[in-house]
């Protein structure tokens, strides 16, 4: 954790205890890219319920539902995306897997990953465009 009892846009992270209650209350997941410096415009970024993927018991890898991704401006509602989450890295979208089972080409094919790992990446998605970019993650409800 950091700064654990002091949320902020600079240097947070939520311990797993106040994770999981954060969860326990909540429908969904998601993740955007460079808060609170960019606006909600829903690009380079991703959404599913919990019941269909939950990113903090998820420990494998493969093709998942989610009900909204958009990655580099290209989208889709309800469709497969290849998402990984081996033991030892943080869940991602891998762009060399994405063919596998991307039905709508929600991101380029190559080898960038997106929201995490960033093993390879891409400096047009906001998560990664430059040393400066950040992810969030976010528990919640639909409203």
């Amino acid at each position: 954790p950091r700064n654990p009892d002091s949320p902020n846009f600079v240097l947070y992270r939520m311990g797993k205890n106040r994770m999981s209650t954060v969860k326990s209350t909540s429908t969904h997941w998601r993740a955007t890219c460079n808060l609170p410096n960019t606006d909600m415009d829903y690009r380079d970024y991703i959404r599913s319920s919990l019941s269909a993927l939950d990113p903090m018991t998820y420990n494998s890898g493969g093709c998942n539902v989610v009900e909204y991704v958009n990655t580099e401006g290209h989208f889709s509602f309800n469709g497969k995306v290849g998402i990984y989450q081996p033991r030892n890295e943080h869940i991602h979208i891998s762009g060399q897997r994405l063919p596998l089972c991307d039905e709508h080409r929600v991101a380029q094919y190559n080898d960038d990953d997106y929201w995490g790992h960033y093993a390879s990446y891409s400096t047009t998605f906001r998560c990664s465009s430059s040393n400066d970019s950040t992810t969030q993650f976010w528990f919640g409800n639909t409203v």
